[in-house]
């Protein structure tokens, strides 16, 4: 969805200029130059005063000498301003490779702590990338890079504990018995974990710092508000820590990720996994986002979110609530083939370009009662599981929903888009005979 432009990181800090030293043949020809000019005063002055006795001849070579003498200060004055110029340089270059060298060391460090195998170490180096981010603008994209390629890394959540009664044993109905010169534990004393207790442990120190990287990205990606300094009529406008910022999480797997009242440029979310809920609210993406094939295992939250440019939800899976209240679409809303089991919530959400929810299928209500469609509605091949609910919804453009269908339990609750009503399916054409499918009112058959 994006250009080369994207992906390429980007340096506001201009380079320094290179020092160039003077080569021999420059300072060859500026001695020659010296000499022709030596040689030229003398033999002017030699024929101007030549006839007019020693004393004035004495004088012409004597003034001859001084301006071929202070040409020459002059040309060593230049060349000890050179010199000291090309040293300047060389220490700007020295202090400026010496800085390069020591991020590179701390980046380093800081990226080989990461493949640790213990989770403090690990935590160690996300902190220290941060804190790297925050003194080099330059590699800021960079650092974020590295930490998405990390949440990037396969990962198997662990299973939630099991809800248990305390003190009651599952073997036995009454109360475990204590015996008498023996603790009662799990497990003898001095005894390694087992296998399975030894991955449980490590995916829970994973999630902790996985936990922590999605933390660093909330923290620098939400929006600040800017303090109003005393000459400023409106205070200036509120922006992240790191703005500017591009996000490829891939394929990651997200626990309870959260970018609310988040700020950020283009953001691949495509075949992400989020577990345990996902929290968006008044996120703002100035670039395109891509949400292809991201699973949603718990509910979304969108509620006041605004996609600046193009955002596509192509074959998307939410299975918890999906919440879109009050979002902004600026550009095209692709929604083609999505899935949502439960409610899906676009009430008072405004679609200003294309809303496409071509094929989508809705299991739970569909609830778009308020919206706005201002740049045209495709909803063909829709399938309505759960009802839908269009009231007070405004289209400016025609709306399509042909081939669209919806449960027969769910009609009765259902209101759909002026001009588009149901009527029976025609199994002779294929249409599943459980389902009612939308026509629009003109071309539907006499009673």
């Amino acid at each position: 969805m994006g250009d080369d432009r994207r992906v390429s990181a980007r340096s506001s800090r201009p380079d320094s200029p290179t020092p160039r030293p003077l080569s021999n043949w420059v300072i060859a020809a500026g001695a020659l130059v010296v000499l022709a000019v030596a040689v030229v005063i003398w033999f002017v002055l030699l024929r101007r005063y030549g006839g007019q006795g020693a004393t004035v001849q004495l004088d012409a070579i004597r003034t001859a000498g001084t301006l071929v003498i202070g040409t020459g200060g002059a040309v060593a004055l230049l060349l000890t301003a050179r010199r000291q110029r090309y040293t300047e340089l060389s220490l700007v270059h020295t202090d400026r490779d010496a800085t390069e060298r020591r991020i590179t060391e701390l980046y380093t460090k800081a990226a080989d702590q990461l493949g640790s195998e213990q989770a403090p170490v690990r935590l160690a180096g996300l902190y220290a990338l941060e804190r790297l981010a925050h003194s080099t603008i330059a590699h800021r994209q960079t650092i974020v890079d590295v930490i998405c390629a990390y949440l990037r890394m396969p990962y198997t959540p662990p299973p939630q504990p099991s809800a248990r009664v305390p003190g009651r044993s599952y073997r036995s109905p009454r109360p475990a018995r204590r015996r008498r010169g023996r603790p009662l534990t799990d497990r003898p004393p001095h005894t390694p974990p087992t296998v399975q207790e030894s991955r449980h442990e490590h995916a829970q120190q994973e999630r902790q710092v996985r936990l922590t990287a999605q933390n660093i990205l909330l923290r620098n990606f939400r929006v600040v508000p800017q303090r109003r300094l005393w000459w400023q009529r409106t205070p200036p406008p509120a922006v992240p820590t790191w703005p500017g910022i591009r996000l490829d999480l891939t394929g990651a797997v997200l626990l309870d990720f959260s970018l609310s009242k988040c700020q950020l440029d283009h953001a691949d979310f495509t075949r992400a996994q989020f577990t345990d809920g996902a929290d968006l609210r008044g996120a703002q993406f100035t670039d395109a986002a891509d949400f292809r094939g991201a699973q949603f295992t718990d509910a979304a939250d969108f509620r006041g979110a605004q996609f600046t440019d193009a955002a596509d939800f192509w074959n998307a899976q939410f299975t918890g609530w999906a919440d879109f209240w009050n979002a902004q679409f600026t550009r095209t809303a692709g929604f083609s083939v999505t899935q949502f089991t439960r409610t899906a919530d676009f009430s008072v959400t405004q679609f200003t370009g294309m809303a496409d929810f071509r094929g989508a299928q809705f299991t739970g209500t569909a609830d778009f009662r308020g919206a706005r469609f201002t740049g045209g509605t495709d909803s063909s091949g829709a399938r309505f599981t759960g009802g839908a609910d269009f009231r007070s919804a405004q289209f400016t453009e025609e709306a399509d929903f042909r081939g669209a269908r919806v449960a027969l339990a769910a009609e009765p609750g259902s209101a759909w888009p002026p001009g588009w009503l149901t009527r029976s399916a025609q199994p002779d054409n294929g249409e599943d005979p459980a389902f009612l499918y939308l026509a629009r009112v003109e071309k539907l058959p006499d009673a």
